[in-house]
C-alpha cells in the first residue's frame, strides 16, 4: 500500500492512501526509427490474435465496459481516433478496461492500430463503425438480437398484464349476467313470475382500444427534443400498477462518465472541490478527500502536493493525451436541469414518478379497476344467493359456467384488491425515495456552489491545478506505424526519410563552411 504524506502549516502530518498505478510500458522517445517496431509488432500480433479468435475473447460484447466504450466510439467525431485515455474518460471505465475494449472492438470491426513517434497507441475506426461491427462480428449481432428480444419480451409482458384486466372484467360481468339470468329463471320456475335485468349494460369493454390506442403519427416530444411513441392503453395498465422502473438505473456509470468529461475539460488536473458535485454519494470536500481515491484508481491518477499553496492536486496523465481534434462528446442522459447531468457540473438524480402513462389513460385505468372490484363484489353476492345456489345444485342451464367462475373467485378477488393495493404501497415507497433523492440532489448543489465560490483555499487549489494542466493532441503526422500497412514498407519508408533528413543536414553544414 502506497501513502502520500503531507504536512500542513500547523505541522500536522496527513497520510493519503494512493491507488498504485498499473505497470505500463514506458513511453519514451525512441533513439532510432527501427526501435519502434518491437512495441508495434507485439501490439499488432495481439490485435491479429484477437481478430482470429474473437469468438473466444475474454471480453464479452455484452459487458458493461465494452458497451460503454462502444458508445464512446460511436459518439466520437470523425475521424474516429481514440487513445485509451479518450475512451476511459468518455466511457467512464478504467484505463486498462478501455484499452482492452478498444483492442477488442478494433479486432472485431476492422479497426487499425497506430503508434506515434512518442510510443503512444491510437485506435482508429471507420466512420461506419457500428455497421462494420455488426457485419463482421457474430457476437455483436447476437448481443443486438438479445437486446431486441428482451425489449420485445418486456413489451409483451406489459401488454399481457394490461389484457388481464380486460379479461377479468369480461369474466366477471359475463358471470354476473349468467347469475342474474339463472336467478330469474329459478324464480319463474318456483313462483311462476318475477323480473330480472332488462336490456344490457350498453358498454362494450373493447371500446377502450378505440378511445385510448395512439393514433398513427401521434408521438410524445420530450424536453430534450427526443421523440418516443406514446405507450398504448394496455401498457398504461401495467404502468399504473407497477410503475415504469427506476429512472436512475445506471446512474453510477453516468457518474463516472461525467467525472471523465470533467477531467478532459480540465486538462487532467483538478482539485477535490471540482469533483465533489459529481459523486453519487454526497460528499463535503472540506471535511476530507477520501472520495478521490476511487477516482484515482479508475482513471489512473496521481495526487501531487503543491508546496506553494499547501493543497493536493490530482493529475491524470491519460486525460492529457488525446487523438481527438475536437472535444469528445460522451453520451450522457442530458446536460440540462431535466436530465441526470443537472448542468453546471452537477450530477442530479431524477424523481421516481408514479406512472409515465398519460393522465387520460390513467383516469380510464382507475375507472376500469373500480368497475372490476365492484363487479367482483356483486358477483360474490350473486353466487351466494340461495336461488342461484339451488340452480347450481340441480345443474340448471348456465350452472357449469357459474361453477367454473366460483372456483376462480379467490383469484379474481385477489387480482381486484391488489390492483389498487400495489399502487398504494408503491406510491408511499416512492414518496420516501423521492425525499431521499431531494436531499442528495440538494447536497450536490451545495457542493457545486462551493466549487464556484471564492474561498482562499479553493482559489489556491485552482491556481495549483492550473500550473499542472497539459494537453497533447496526437495528429496523423505523429503516426509512425499503422497495423493496416506493411511493417517492412513503413520501416523502409521511414528510414529513407530519415536518411534524406540527415543528407540535407550534412549538405547544409557543408554550405555553411
Amino acid at each position: 500500500k502506497i501513502h502520500l504524506v503531507t504536512m500542513s502549516r500547523s505541522h500536522t502530518f496527513r497520510m493519503y492512501p494512493v491507488c498504485a498505478p498499473s505497470m505500463r510500458i514506458p513511453r519514451l522517445p525512441f533513439r532510432s526509427l527501427s526501435s519502434h517496431s518491437s512495441r508495434f509488432q507485439a501490439a499488432k500480433a495481439s490485435l491479429e490474435d484477437l481478430r482470429d479468435d474473437s469468438s473466444s475473447s475474454a471480453l464479452s460484447m455484452a459487458s458493461a465496459s465494452a458497451r460503454s466504450v462502444r458508445s464512446a466510439i460511436q459518439a466520437a467525431p470523425s475521424p474516429k481516433r481514440l487513445t485509451a485515455g479518450d475512451a476511459s474518460t468518455a466511457a467512464g471505465v478504467k484505463v486498462e478496461e478501455a484499452e482492452r475494449a478498444l483492442a477488442e472492438l478494433a479486432a472485431r470491426a476492422g479497426g487499425a492500430l497506430e503508434v506515434t513517434t512518442s510510443g503512444e497507441l491510437v485506435y482508429a475506426f471507420k466512420d461506419d463503425f457500428e455497421e462494420q461491427l455488426l457485419a463482421r462480428d457474430s457476437d455483436a449481432r447476437r448481443v443486438a438480437q438479445q437486446e431486441e428480444f428482451l425489449e420485445f419480451a418486456e413489451k409483451a409482458v406489459r401488454t399481457a398484464f394490461g389484457a388481464s384486466l380486460l379479461v377479468s372484467l369480461l369474466v366477471v360481468y359475463v358471470a354476473i349476467a349468467a347469475a342474474s339470468s339463472t336467478e330469474r329463471d329459478e324464480r319463474r320456475r318456483e313462483r311462476g313470475g318475477g323480473f330480472g335485468f332488462g336490456g344490457g349494460f350498453g358498454f362494450n369493454i373493447f371500446d377502450v382500444f378505440y378511445y385510448t390506442s395512439p393514433r398513427p403519427g401521434v408521438r410524445r416530444v420530450y424536453a430534450d427534443g427526443e421523440q418516443e411513441e406514446e405507450m398504448n392503453f394496455l401498457e398504461s395498465i401495467f404502468s399504473f400498477v407497477f410503475g415504469d422502473g427506476n429512472p436512475n438505473d445506471g446512474i453510477e456509470d453516468e457518474q463516472w462518465r461525467l467525472i471523465g468529461t470533467l477531467l478532459k475539460e480540465q486538462q487532467g488536473a483538478v482539485v477535490a472541490e471540482q469533483v465533489a458535485p459529481l459523486m453519487l454519494e454526497p460528499v463535503d470536500a472540506t471535511q476530507g478527500e477520501d472520495f478521490m481515491l476511487e477516482v484515482l484508481c479508475r482513471f489512473g491518477g496521481t495526487p501531487e502536493y503543491d508546496e506553494i499553496t499547501n493543497r493536493i492536486v490530482y493529475t491524470f496523465k491519460a486525460a492529457q493525451v488525446t487523438a481527438q481534434l475536437s472535444s469528445l462528446e460522451s453520451e450522457t442522459w442530458g446536460t440540462t436541469s431535466g436530465g441526470r447531468g443537472g448542468g453546471g457540473g452537477v450530477l442530479q438524480e431524477q424523481l421516481v414518478q408514479f406512472s409515465n402513462a398519460p393522465a387520460a389513460q390513467r383516469a380510464l385505468v382507475v375507472m376500469l379497476g373500480l368497475a372490476n372490484i365492484v363487479g367482483v363484489g356483486i358477483l360474490g353476492a350473486k353466487l351466494g344467493d340461495p336461488l342461484v345456489v339451488r340452480a347450481m345444485a340441480r345443474d340448471a342451464s348456465g350452472a357449469g359456467l357459474l361453477d367454473s367462475v366460483k372456483a376462480l373467485m379467490p383469484l379474481l378477488s385477489a387480482y381486484a384488491v391488489s390492483f389498487f393495493a400495489i399502487p398504494f404501497g408503491r406510491n408511499a415507497l416512492n414518496q420516501r425515495r423521492n425525499a431521499e433523492i431531494d436531499q442528495r440532489n440538494a447536497s450536490r448543489l451545495r457542493a457545486a456552489s462551493a466549487a464556484k465560490g471564492n474561498s482562499p483555499s479553493l482559489q489556491k487549489g485552482l491556481e495549483a491545478a492550473s500550473r499542472r494542466k497539459a494537453k497533447r493532441t496526437l495528429r496523423d503526422s505523429d503516426v509512425t506505424f499503422r497495423s493496416d500497412r506493411s511493417v517492412t514498407d513503413q520501416l523502409a519508408r521511414d528510414e529513407a526519410a530519415d536518411f534524406d533528413r540527415r543528407l540535407r543536414g550534412d549538405a547544409d553544414q557543408t554550405t555553411l563552411r
